[in-house]
């Protein structure tokens, strides 16, 4: 099936267990630079498991670098188990991992990523897609999966990308809108990406997108820009750095880890969870548009 009408269908269809129409809140967990195989790995999905076992999640979003050191070279590459299905174990995770395209990702067969049909819980519709979802009281929450990386090339910029991102969010009545991609707009040591920073910022705060969401720097971080966005850095699936803060963070934590993040009809409520279960730091972000 073509991406483009992928990327549609994506669009209509809610994701299964998303609790669509009838919960209060919508609950997920996010963590990116995930794919090693390694010890630390295993471990951030050990504490994922017994978050969800605790929290019961709605799903979980990869943030890119699903597969390290270059991607999966095709859909029966023998990565897909040994950096995704037996790390992530269906017994003690059996939800919908909604997956983003990252620099190493590109490195392999992103198309492989976008057709795998080899574990039903793996969901990547197209290298960039929305979701939508309902919480009960008929409050509305979109998510917009975007492909940093194609957004970065000088050489080739993907201007059919940001011109859905633009036109989908100028036509969003949603009370939260979220975006997730692989490369932060505001780095943790305070400096902006040079690219996304002249193109994808303007545009997100433009819309009033709520929260902003990364996993190429390898900690988790939340800060909020001049225009009362939420920036959450949570790239410590696997790997992690100890990088100097800006002045504005408000949560830095160099531990592996992800992040858990629940919706709420007037609340965004985060916490940056360490591969030992410890909630390292918490934010609550208020609804900053008018909700019924």
């Amino acid at each position: 099936m073509p991406r483009g009408l992928l990327t549609v269908l994506a669009a209509l269809l809610p994701v299964a267990g998303c609790g669509c129409g009838g919960s209060p809140e919508l609950r997920f967990a996010a963590l990116g630079s995930t794919g090693t195989g390694g010890e630390a790995q295993h471990a951030v999905a050990g504490a994922l498991a017994r978050w969800h076992d605790r929290e019961d999640l709605d799903f979980v979003v990869l943030l890119g670098d699903n597969f390290r050191p270059a991607g999966v070279v095709s859909t029966d590459d023998p990565l897909w188990r040994t950096r995704f299905s037996d790390v992530y174990s269906r017994r003690g995770l059996p939800l919908p991992f909604l997956a983003v395209p990252g620099d190493r990702d590109h490195d392999g067969d992103i198309d492989a990523q976008i057709v795998y049909a080899g574990d039903d819980r793996w969901d990547m519709p197209g290298r960039y897609y929305r979701m939508e979802y309902r919480l009960t009281g008929g409050r509305s929450v979109e998510l917009y999966v975007i492909d940093t990386t194609r957004l970065r090339d000088r050489e080739n910029p993907d201007s059919q990308q940001l011109a859905w991102l633009s036109g989908k969010l100028a036509a969003s009545t949603a009370d939260w809108r979220i975006v997730a991609g692989h490369h932060g707009i505001l780095r943790v040591d305070g400096k902006p990406d040079r690219y996304l920073s002249r193109t994808i910022l303007p545009l997100l705060q433009d819309h009033a997108v709520d929260l902003y969401l990364s996993g190429r720097e390898h900690v988790l971080a939340f800060q909020t820009d001049p225009a009362g966005m939420l920036h959450v850095t949570s790239g410590a699936g696997a790997l992690v750095s100890d990088p100097r803060p800006s002045p504005g963070i408000a949560c830095l934590a160099p531990r592996q880890g992800f992040v858990a993040i629940t919706v709420a009809r007037r609340q965004l409520r985060l916490a940056a969870v360490d591969r030992d279960d410890e909630v390292r730091c918490t934010q609550v972000m208020e609804a900053r548009r008018e909700q019924g």
